[in-house]
């Protein structure tokens, strides 16, 4: 997945964030020769940078200031070296006397690592890091995201974007992430393609492993899926021994290999799932249960699942049959509301992706009332924000987003 923000500005805003730091006592060529190729690698003079980054190098040995690793950070990024950037990071620390040149560190860090090396672990353990150093920025939040939505943890992702949205950066196609399950053909394969390299530069990384095999599993490639479980080592990670059971569960299940699936399931304790298996386990529950007619059973499982993951469109589908199989039509039909409304979402969010209705007002205020409907709330407001950025003097706009944050205020209670 190619990042979604300008590389060049955040150099320079950590560049800019180091001016003034460390021992420079007047000014220097090197430096100034390293910075003006970063700023721009296609007009700018690579060999004079590169004689320049060795001197730099060589001079600063263990002494150098986090202003000259984070411009030899920045030159050796700039020139596809995340290796030899990445070390270069590594050397300044999180406890220096200004936070925000950490961050700016950290941030860097994280960036070249997800969309360099494909080191995700170590990129959000970064990202982190740098949010927790300076709170106020929202630039580590950017990458944060796009990692989350590559390993399909999409509850981690809407914080995210929320944040974002907070901030003022959150641009129309993350929103519309956000919005829509479904993505274009053409994003799936380069998901699926980062996937693929971040766990060949780093099996023991779980998330990819297994959203890599989520990936195949939608695909129909089973055997592929099952190759990809088989390679995670989960050692004595009672988390990792889950997760590959719940996905062998999924695919026997989708093979109709029903009491092999069941049998997957027996190994896991559901009190220690977080929200991502706990979702996909009650919901294989709730399945076996409906095919051995224990409705009762299957709408305890179901909302279960629901309460792990809200929006799980086959969970819906599912309670919905459940409950009309035991003869509880107005309840289904309840659930079946809900259900029709994350479909009509949906459908509204592909109209604005495929450009079809991309600016038409009347489509971003129905999206935002879906939204509400399914007490979306954080997206809701964004959508709104959306409508007030064209308007900004709409009273009315600026009453809706105040009543959605009341609403969603009053729901976190």
């Amino acid at each position: 997945m190619r990042p979604r923000f300008r590389y060049r500005q955040v150099w320079l805003v950590s560049i800019g964030l180091l001016a003034g730091c460390g021992s420079v006592s007047d000014p220097d060529a090197d430096r100034r020769a390293i910075e003006r190729f970063v700023a721009d690698p296609a007009k700018g003079d690579e060999r004079s940078a590169q004689a320049a980054a060795n001197r730099l190098n060589d001079a600063i040995g263990e002494a150098g200031t986090p202003r000259d690793r984070l411009i030899l950070a920045a030159f050796f990024d700039a020139v596809g070296n995340p290796a030899r950037a990445l070390e270069r990071l590594a050397q300044i620390p999180d406890d220096l006397p200004d936070a925000k040149i950490a961050a700016a560190a950290r941030l860097s860090e994280g960036r070249i690592a997800f969309y360099r090396s494909r080191l995700a672990r170590r990129a959000e353990t970064a990202l982190k890091s740098a949010i927790r150093l300076d709170p106020a920025s929202h630039l580590a939040w950017l990458p944060l995201a796009d990692l989350y939505d590559v390993q399909n943890r999409r509850s981690e992702r809407d914080r995210c974007y929320a944040r974002l949205d907070e901030a003022s950066a959150l641009d129309r196609n993350r929103l519309l992430n956000w919005t829509c399950d479904r993505k274009l053909d053409a994003e799936t394969d380069e998901q699926a393609a980062v996937l693929k390299a971040i766990t060949a530069s780093d099996r023991s990384d779980l998330d990819s492993a297994i959203a890599l095999s989520e990936d195949k599993i939608r695909r129909g490639d089973f055997a592929g899926a099952k190759a990809e479980l088989v390679r995670i080592d989960a050692g004595k990670d009672p988390v990792a021994a889950q997760a590959i059971s719940l996905r062998q569960a999924q695919i026997a299940a989708d093979q109709g290999e029903t009491d092999q699936a069941a049998r997957s399931l027996t190994s896991i304790d559901p009190k220690s799932l977080n929200a991502r298996n706990a979702g996909l386990y009650f919901r294989l529950r709730g399945r076996f249960a409906i095919q051995s007619r224990k409705y009762a059973e299957a709408e305890s499982a179901l909302r279960k699942a629901l309460a792990a993951e809200p929006n799980d469109r086959e969970a819906h589908q599912l309670l919905v049959q459940a409950l009309r199989l035991d003869g509880r039509a107005k309840e289904a039909t309840e659930i079946s509301s809900r259900l029709t409304a994350i479909d009509r979402l949906e459908d509204l969010g592909q109209k604005v992706r495929a450009s079809l209705r991309r600016d038409d007002a009347k489509t971003l205020r129905e999206i935002a009332e879906t939204a509400i409907e399914l007490k979306r709330y954080d997206l809701a407001r964004a959508w709104l924000r959306q409508l007030l950025a064209r308007d900004p003097l709409n009273a009315t706009i600026q009453q809706e987003i105040y009543r959605v944050d009341q609403l969603g205020k009053k729901a976190s209670e």
